[in-house]
């Protein structure tokens, strides 16, 4: 699986009404995937598609923007 996370800790810039970005992948099962590791992790998530050339976000509320970071970039590449 590979994905891309911010590499700074701290809410990112790019929010969606109420969610803020955790993660962009490049598909939807990819997406499908973080969603359901974060959830099982008790991080409430969704996934939407960005634009076709930017591929799938990962978007959670910020409280939960840090412990998804911690969960993703623990990840292997």
């Amino acid at each position: 699986m590979t994905f891309h996370c911010r590499g700074a800790p701290g809410p990112p810039a790019d929010s969606y009404g109420l969610l803020v970005a955790a993660a962009t992948v490049s598909t939807e099962r990819t997406a499908r995937l973080v969603c359901a590791l974060l959830q099982s992790k008790g991080i409430r998530s969704t996934a939407g598609l960005a634009d076709p050339a930017a591929g799938w976000r990962v978007l959670v509320f910020p409280e939960d923007w840090i412990p998804a970071f911690e969960i993703l970039r623990s990840l292997p590449d």
